[in-house]
């Protein structure tokens, strides 16, 4: 499950990642930092085995977003991640003639 929410100034991506580790996630951007790629997978002993449970999942990112400051952090099952949206400049009206 995930949320996507955004505003004016960010673009905020939150995943529930239950029971999955850091060290077993793999975050990468693709596609000239147009694709954001995660996968995953956690380990669960039954009585007589190991079950692997894994994810791969890919959004598409905003054109608007500054993609070099992605910050992402988890806590409690859920990772999110922010990433800043571009500075964009009032159009300027040019006169000519």
């Amino acid at each position: 499950r995930y949320e996507v929410t955004e505003n004016d100034k960010q673009f905020r991506l939150a995943v529930d990642v239950p029971g999955i580790k850091p060290d077993n996630m793999k975050i990468e951007l693709e596609n000239e930092g147009r694709v954001l790629h995660m996968t995953g997978a956690r380990k669960v002993q039954t009585d007589t085995s190991f079950e692997e449970y894994k994810f791969d999942k890919r959004f598409t990112l905003g054109r608007d977003l500054d993609t070099s400051k992605i910050t992402a952090h988890m806590s409690d099952g859920v990772l999110v991640m922010t990433a800043p949206k571009k500075e964009t400049l009032p159009p300027v009206n040019q006169q000519i003639a």
